[in-house]
Order: structure tokens, then sequence, then C-alpha cells
């Protein structure tokens, strides 16, 4: 498993018991949770439930892509399955409440510099 879908696992898990544990309280004074994937559909599949729980308390979520999931559907080019993941993620977080935000990374050719 990638190191960014066991980061974002654990953060799901954490959130996901804590409501048995008081959430609310927990996150008494919080008003923004970003929840970070490498991929549109990540943050959805990994804590989705958790996402919507929180919505539903009140704090505003903010799902964060790094890619457009460009390399992810095979037989599709680049910019179809861009197209295609980004739309389905647009509307997996319109259906949850949450904010989507997608950064220039090209899934398969990420780069950190200056432009990107």
């Amino acid at each position: 498993m990638k190191t960014s879908k066991m980061i974002l696992l654990a953060v799901g898990l954490l959130l996901a018991i804590a409501p048995v544990q008081g959430a609310e309280k927990w996150l008494e004074g919080y008003k923004k949770v970003l929840v970070i994937g490498a991929h549109p559909d990540d943050p959805e599949t990994m804590c989705g439930g958790t996402m919507i729980k929180l919505c539903e308390m009140g704090v505003e979520v903010v799902s964060v892509y790094f890619t457009g999931g460009e390399a992810g559907i095979p037989g599709k080019s680049h910019e179809e399955s861009r197209s295609i993941r980004t739309a389905e993620a647009t509307k997996a977080c319109e259906i949850m409440g949450v904010r989507p935000v997608f950064m220039t990374q090209i899934d398969g050719n990420a780069e950190i510099n200056k432009a990107r």
C-alpha cells in the first residue's frame, strides 16, 4: 500500500473511532479539516463516512487531490481520465458537502519544483 494511502487510512480510522470517544468535544474549536489524497476517489474511499460526519458536525471539510488521476483509466488518454475522474470526485464532494481542491500534479509524473 502506498504511503499516502496508509496515512489517509490512518487518519480516517482515527476519526472513525473518535465519535465513540467524544469527537464533538475533541473537535471543539476546529472549523476546517483537510483530507488529502493522491488521486480523485482516494479520500472518499478511505474516509468518506468520516468526512460526512464532520460536515454534519458543522466542520468545513476540504478534500485536496494532488493529481487528477490521469493514469487511472486504462485505454483512456490522460486528458480523458483527468476529466472523468475529477468530475466524479467533484460530484462525490457535492453529495457529501465537501469542497474539492485539485492540485496541478500529474498522476505518474509528480514533480516538486517552483512551477508545480
